[in-house]
């Protein structure tokens, strides 16, 4: 009986360390959640950011591999839009557009989001681990909506964002939410719903269309001043 037991318990031992072993590891994981994101085309979401209770929401599109645009419901109105080296953001309240050129590097890692490179970026230069285990677990408390969780902490201090927590659909690949802590350490979410992949979004889509472009002063090189990095 004894020697029965201890079988059963050298099995039980030898089954938890062949599932440890089988666990696809947290880089692997957002390996493949990048590699999924490198096939898009194109793709449009409802986005809402989170910053300190204010909250600003819209739809993004998208077309790989240098085109972004969000055109805001709140503030109403309100344009972001990166086409190529140029990123515009045109504010109603004040009726300004605020331009800068854009480098290499940052439409490579353009919005640290999963377009462009950014996942791939974010590999190099962060940490990757899971949140709690590889489980897929609730989005938030008491959500019915599953997801696969990564922190990544940045490796050197020149990223934007210290530490990321990615919240990401385990059937479709596709992040559900990014909350990002600042190198100020300010608190910044992400949520991106319904989403469509790979739809017709015609590249005319992406120009600053404006109703009266007369009373609209432009501001350039509002990041960077007259020199970028």
């Amino acid at each position: 009986m004894k020697k029965l037991m201890i079988l059963f318990l050298i099995f039980g031992m030898m089954s938890g360390l062949w599932a440890q072993g089988q666990q696809e590891t947290a880089d692997a994981f957002l390996k493949r959640v990048s590699n999924n994101y490198a096939k898009i085309v194109n793709y449009r979401a409802r986005i809402i950011m989170t910053k300190q209770g204010v909250v600003q929401q819209g739809t993004l599109y998208y077309v790989a591999p240098d085109r972004l645009k969000i055109e805001y419901t709140s503030p109403a109105k309100q344009v972001l839009l990166i086409t190529s080296d140029l990123l515009q953001l045109y504010l109603p309240q004040y009726e300004v557009i605020l331009e800068q050129k854009l480098t290499t590097k940052d439409i490579e890692g353009m919005g640290g989001i999963g377009v462009g490179r950014g996942l791939e970026i974010m590999q190099k230069n962060y940490s990757v681990s899971y949140v709690n285990s590889a489980r897929p677990q609730p989005l938030s408390s008491g959500s019915s909506e599953m997801v696969v969780k990564l922190q990544l902490k940045w490796r050197v201090n020149n990223e934007g964002f210290r530490t990321l927590e990615m919240s990401i659909d385990p059937q479709t690949l596709l992040i559900r939410r990014v909350v990002g802590v600042t190198s100020m350490f300010e608190t910044l979410q992400f949520d991106f719903l319904n989403i469509r992949l790979n739809s017709n979004i015609p590249k005319t889509l992406f120009v600053m269309e404006l109703d009266d472009t007369s009373r609209v002063n432009r501001y350039p090189d509002f990041i960077y001043g007259t020199e970028a990095p």
